[in-house]
């Protein structure tokens, strides 16, 4: 590889790099700008003196250090940075492998490495960027490529002097970010005032839930944020938006009614169920039951285990559409398959009274213990009785009694009348 190619990589990787830097423009073109003139330098004296190895791989090292220095000093959110130290580390892999390995080795030892680094650069990608452990693993990558590089010499001494300075220079790396890093709130904010919209979601979560002494919960933040990444069609912050504007600090059951709907039309589970609430209650939306069935079909369709149990007490009932009680306990037993305990007692009921289906007090029980095991009054008041009274099961009134003071506990009106007698 001759000096031109070298210097043409170097000018392609600073526009690269150019591309994202908000801050500090000329730090950076300088870092950049020595790191490759290093390189750049290093092979002219190769080619025109014959320097040694160690004149050409200590400065080849240093590339990779700058490029380092330059990802976390200018932050390592920005996609094109991260591309441009990875493409940095590519080329100095190259440069000493081109130098230093037989020709008829080299391809089988630089091509594995490539697809090493490339890996990592792409599990780097997919995965959260700011945490410690995933930067040190890409630099431990990083250093192992090197060793192997070092490691097909045939002199001990070249290996060493190879091995020697990247050891020390990524234990000093390992050292620098482990201190001064980013934490992960302030990666997530960079990416969220550049406008992506996953991050000012994520922001927007972190805000409104908190993340204790790092940051604390800020509800106005949080929907600030929501609101920027809703702006933009993210469907999980429409929902959340929506959900804030139903509460008390911010109602306005309009506006979440909108954002709802924005949500729900992008087909999203949770905001079609939340959209058949207002319009079945008439919150922020004139109330209509058949429009109601309609978004709580779309969501229980999707499985949604809220949407499925009132979807189930539409036909139960008849509201918006005809009374069918065998629709009704389908419906009702999806969500209570996935554990829905409203959707448990419901069924439980259609056992216990043939409501659709034939009657069980056998299974009539077993549904019904399942809702009063997580705390549904009306589910704990069946199930004492049915133990009380011996149905679907033996008699025992020890335990029938237990289960209606559970259910009396939480106020339930016959379980205080029974247990009063």
């Amino acid at each position: 590889m001759g000096t031109l190619p070298t210097a043409w990589a170097s000018l392609v990787l600073v526009f690269v790099s150019m591309l994202s830097l908000p801050t500090s423009l000329l730090v950076s073109l300088v870092l950049l700008a020595l790191s490759f003139s290093l390189a750049i330098y290093t092979l002219v004296i190769h080619r025109k003196h014959g320097g040694s190895r160690t004149t050409f791989v200590v400065p080849s090292i240093a590339l990779v250090w700058f490029g380092f220095m330059l990802f976390e000093i200018m932050g390592s959110s920005g996609f094109c940075l991260r591309m441009a130290f990875t493409l940095s580390v590519l080329l100095t892999i190259y440069l000493i492998a081109f130098y230093q390995i037989p020709r008829r080795t080299r391809t089988k030892l630089v091509v594995p490495i490539f697809i090493l680094i490339l890996m990592r650069f792409v599990g780097f990608e997919l995965y959260d960027s700011s945490t410690v452990a995933t930067r040190v693993f890409f630099l431990l990558a990083i250093l192992l490529s090197v060793y192997i590089l070092a490691f097909q010499q045939k002199y001990g001494k070249t290996r060493a002097t190879l091995v020697a300075p990247t050891v020390a220079l990524a234990l000093v790396a390992l050292g620098f970010f482990m201190f001064t890093s980013p934490t992960p709130y302030i990666s997530i904010s960079q990416l969220a005032e550049q406008g992506d919209a996953d991050a000012q979601y994520t922001l927007g979560i972190s805000y409104d839930f908190g993340l204790g002494e790092l940051l604390p919960a800020d509800q106005a933040e949080a929907v600030k944020w929501y609101r920027k990444a809703a702006e933009q069609g993210h469907a999980e912050a429409q929902l959340q938006l929506g959900i804030h504007y139903g509460e008390e600090d911010f109602a306005d059951q309009a506006e979440a009614v909108k954002w709802y709907r924005k949500a729900a039309e992008q087909g999203h589970a949770e905001a079609q169920f939340r959209l058949g609430i207002c319009y079945f209650m008439g919150l922020g939306v004139e109330k209509n039951e058949a429009e109601a069935v309609t978004w709580y079909r779309k969501a229980a369709e999707q499985g949604e285990a809220a949407a499925q149990y009132m979807f189930g007490l539409c036909y139960f009932n008849g509201y918006g559409v005809s009374v069918d009680k065998t629709e009704s306990i389908k419906w009702f037993r999806k969500a209570a398959e996935q554990g829905l305990a409203t959707a448990q007692y419901m069924l439980g009921e259609g056992y216990a009274f043939g409501d659709g289906m034939p009657v069980s007090e056998k299974k009539a029980l077993k549904w019904f213990r399942k809702a009063a095991e997580q705390g549904d009054a009306d589910a704990q008041y069946m199930v004492g009785i049915f133990y009380y009274e011996g149905r679907g099961v033996s008699i025992n009134r020890d335990e029938g009694v237990q289960w209606l003071r559970k259910a009396a506990e939480q106020g339930h009106a016959d379980a205080l009348d029974f247990l009063s007698r």
